[in-house]
């Protein structure tokens, strides 16, 4: 049976997890090099909750573009084998698996228009109160690359997305790890960041990664 690896110790992830409040339940660490992604059950029920509430007070919004479904979006639990080995060499086994929705950037117009699509994350989830934490399979499969600062991520464009690919910015725990939000906090101010569309769309950086993802 594969066992799965957390660069970080299991005491230094639960220490994230006390962090629970705000941003930090909203977002997922992107930088510990875990080979598949994972949380603690606290972090699931902390999610939904702040989802939700998210959802009901941009339902308006929500629905004008589209993402109606996002409303009545719900977490779900199925059964798991998933075993992890942390940086420490403590060994713990996922109590189950879930799937919760988020809401990803898919694309951005010339006029600087993000469109977003709703989706399901899967996660396995441990005993002991960590923070999500991204692997870069999961990364990879959402389109996501870090940028070389490290303070924003460029969102390509899915099958299902057109223009050219957006920023979303990132902000950091206490621990100083990334964290990658999983829906815009802000619907009407979630704008492309690193500079005009149309140049963009033209540089090399940008076609480069369109072929990559690809």
């Amino acid at each position: 049976m594969e066992i799965h690896t957390v660069k970080e110790s299991y005491e230094q992830c639960c220490g994230m997890g006390e962090t629970l409040k705000g941003t930090a339940a909203t977002r997922g660490v992107s930088d510990t090099a875990c080979t598949k992604t994972c949380c603690g059950k606290p972090w699931v029920k902390a999610y939904m909750r702040i989802f939700k509430e998210w959802a009901q007070k941009n339902a308006k919004e929500l629905v004008k573009m589209g993402l109606r479904d996002v409303l009545s979006a719900q977490e779900s639990y199925y059964s798991t084998i998933a075993q992890f080995s942390f940086g420490d060499g403590r060994p713990a086994k996922a109590i189950s698996k879930c799937r919760v929705p988020i809401v990803v950037p898919r694309g951005m117009d010339s006029r600087g228009h993000v469109s977003y699509e709703l989706a399901f994350l899967e996660i396995e989830v441990l005993p002991g109160n960590l923070l999500l934490l991204l692997s870069l399979t999961t990364q990879s499969r959402l389109g996501i690359v870090l940028g070389l600062q490290k303070t924003t991520a460029l969102v390509l464009p899915s099958d299902k997305g057109t223009g050219v690919p957006c920023a979303v910015p990132l902000s950091r725990s206490p621990e100083r790890h990334l964290l990658l939000p999983l829906f815009p906090e802000d619907l009407k101010k979630m704008k492309e960041d690193v500079g005009d569309a149309q140049t963009l769309e033209k540089s090399p950086l940008v076609q480069l990664l369109s072929l990559i993802h690809i």
